[in-house]
């Protein structure tokens, strides 16, 4: 069955987001939102601001056929496109540098991508525990970025299969850290039953 015209909704970060991803899946009866990058050819330049331009709370927008184009300031601003109305206010709770929690107002579409945009954020926030060093060249960052990618989508798959070992009942909640540990240890320990495995029939024949 295809997807187009059923009006899903998909949520990203600004990594795949762009005006024109936002035009062609409407355009195909796909809504999108997620945060953008200003750099993106068909942003509105008028749009940009600087931590100096706006207050915390603050928020403008433009529109651009079905599209709209937001700028909301937290601790600096965030830009976002959307299908959602721009007018349209909410609040969300965020962390004051003390450790406190307020409550901001903001577009609806800050409190909706909020509230729908888990997986990548989480994803972002689980790989950093383990950053690749700065000195490895590119490609070499790359590859164990995409590495740990792998790994918290199966820690996902993992969750879903058994939810009472990492949900913690009864026991220390399975993290992921501990997850990646697993992993590393049964293949350290595979290649090195491997190791001993050739070894000793390697003896026996020179034997």
């Amino acid at each position: 069955m295809s997807i187009r015209g059923q009006q899903y909704k998909v949520y990203m970060d600004r990594f795949y987001n762009s005006p024109a991803l936002s035009q062609y899946l409407l355009r195909h009866g796909i809504q999108s939102c997620g945060t953008i990058q200003t750099n993106h050819k068909n942003f509105p330049t008028q749009l940009r601001r600087t931590k100096k331009d706006m207050k915390r709370g603050e928020s403008d927008y433009v529109c651009r056929g079905p599209v709209s184009f937001v700028v909301w300031c937290d601790q600096s601003p965030i830009y976002l496109s959307t299908f959602h109305k721009p007018t349209e206010i909410g609040k969300v709770d965020r962390k004051n540098k003390d450790g406190t929690t307020e409550s901001v107002t903001c577009p609806e579409v800050v409190a909706e991508y909020t509230r729908n945009m888990g997986g990548c954020d989480l994803n972002d926030q689980m790989t950093k525990l383990y950053k690749t060093r700065k000195h490895y060249r590119w490609p070499r960052r790359l590859q164990l970025k995409c590495m740990t990618w792998c790994l918290f989508n199966a820690y996902i798959f993992y969750r879903i299969l058994k939810p009472d070992i990492v949900s913690g009942i009864g026991h220390r909640a399975f993290t992921f850290q501990d997850f990646v540990d697993e992993v590393l240890f049964c293949n350290v320990y595979s290649i090195s039953v491997y190791m001993i495995l050739n070894i000793s029939i390697l003896y026996f024949i020179m034997c």
